[in-house]
């Protein structure tokens, strides 16, 4: 694993806590909200999850 992949998993895994992960979602998904503010994050997994994005 490179050190800028690292980086990105543990970015992802700080904006991101396990217990707001959606299981059914990627983790492109949750990569994808991690610079969000967490009732956008949240709004938008849930969205993905219940659009079947």
């Amino acid at each position: 694993m490179s050190r800028e992949h690292l980086f990105l998993v543990a970015l992802v895994a700080r904006a991101v806590e396990p217990s707001r992960r959606r299981p059914a979602l990627s983790w492109s998904a949750h990569r994808e909200v991690a610079h969000l503010d967490r009732p956008e994050q949240d709004r938008l997994l849930e969205a993905a999850e219940r659009e079947g994005w």
